[in-house]
């Protein structure tokens, strides 16, 4: 039995590897984004823009807190 003629779990018809890429490519945009939101706060470079080029500027976020991921301040 060829892939193509197999279902996955969903009951979507499994095909080439580009076809299930673009499939599942919908499920995994909104954990992109929250991620590449809390980058543009940490460290931009990590997870940049989609569509960001070597030549695209990057924002500085200007703190280190989160990139660091201390445990908060306890003032005594």
């Amino acid at each position: 039995m060829s892939p193509k003629n197999k279902n996955n779990k969903d009951g979507r018809e499994l095909s080439d590897a580009s076809s299930r890429y673009t499939n599942l490519e919908a499920d995994r945009m909104p954990f992109l984004d929250r991620a590449r939101e809390c980058s543009k706060l940490t460290v931009p470079s990590l997870l940049p823009a989609s569509g960001h080029t070597g030549h695209s500027n990057l924002p500085t976020p200007f703190q280190s807190i989160g990139a660091r991921g201390d445990e908060p301040m306890h003032i005594i």
